[in-house]
């Protein structure tokens, strides 16, 4: 039996067909739950994946707040950081590295 979530083009599709009778079988009776179980990008969903995604939304955030507060508080002409920009600069990148779907090896 092949294993549906390692494929994920047509082409892994038509090659897993080839080589299994089962799964031919199984999508003449319901083609519908073969290719719903077919594997797709998905984001993880573990402790430590939470944990790092709500270290870096903290870490933006706090960016962001304190830079409003310092151009408030302080004179008009004042400039933000150069580590606040740093901060919300990397903490946007890592979160969009993250959740970025994987890209297709074909």
């Amino acid at each position: 039996m092949t294993n549906l979530n390692s494929i994920k083009t047509l082409r892994q599709l038509s090659a897993s067909m080839q080589s299994d009778p089962e799964l031919v079988e199984q999508m003449k009776e319901d083609p519908n739950k073969v290719v719903s179980q077919l594997g797709s990008t998905h984001i993880p969903d573990t402790q430590v994946y939470r944990m790092v995604v709500f270290s870096l939304g903290a870490a933006l955030i706090i960016a962001v707040i304190g830079s409003i507060l310092i151009t408030y508080h302080e004179k008009s002409d004042s400039q933000i950081p150069d580590i606040l920009i740093a901060t919300a600069s990397a903490a946007v990148g890592a979160l969009a590295g993250l959740l970025a779907p994987q890209p297709n090896q074909e």
